[in-house]
């Protein structure tokens, strides 16, 4: 799934824990009031992150 690419990228790239970075999903989600998808919640993080997809 395209959710676990993301979040095995940023435990790769940050070393952060996978519990750290659901608690950072779901801070992100309610700051922008649940009106954003898990998906591009992650996204925000990656870019937040300085993470390249590319």
């Amino acid at each position: 799934m395209i959710l676990e690419k993301y979040i095995i990228r940023i435990i790769k790239e940050t070393g952060l824990s996978r519990k750290d970075i659901k608690k950072m999903v779901n801070n992100k989600k309610q700051e922008l009031q649940g009106l954003i998808s898990e998906k591009n919640t992650l996204l925000i993080i990656l870019t937040e992150l300085y993470i390249d997809l590319l």
